[in-house]
């Protein structure tokens, strides 16, 4: 997003041109400084970031997994505490399961597709170039 920010202000600049003339002013320039995302799609961003970074989905759970395991082991008193330690422990084992049961049958699309690191969209393992923005991989 912020290699587009000098054609966006330049695409503001444009429709408000107007607006400014018929004050009787003239907008001579107009800067996009910084584009904010919502708090919810920066999160899913990073997630989907992590997971490319990661490149295999089972380590990455595994890894996941781990962590909550050491938040529980870090709260081991009280009903909550035991509670997230049981939670965890059952999603290790379904993460164990899936992960063992995903490197034993890994094929077709899942296994043959990545996310591109401009757009985060999802492209063939073997592209050398996203399809959608055309960055290099």
């Amino acid at each position: 997003m912020a290699k587009n920010q000098a054609a966006l202000a330049q695409k503001i600049s444009e429709s408000l041109q107007p607006a400014f003339a018929g004050l009787g002013l003239e907008l001579s320039q107009f800067t996009v400084e910084n584009i904010s995302l919502p708090d919810e799609l920066t999160k899913v961003m990073d997630q989907r970031i992590g997971v490319q970074m990661a490149g295999n989905l089972g380590s990455y759970t595994q890894f996941e997994t781990a962590q909550a395991l050491g938040v529980a082991a870090a709260n081991p008193g009280g009903a909550a505490g035991a509670g997230v330690g049981v939670g965890a422990g059952v999603a290790m084992g379904q993460a164990m399961m899936g992960a063992m049961s995903a490197g034993a049958g890994a094929t077709g699309a899942a296994a043959a597709e990545k996310f591109c690191t401009s757009c985060g969209k999802p492209m063939a393992r073997a592209a050398k170039f996203c399809p959608d923005c055309g960055v290099q991989q």
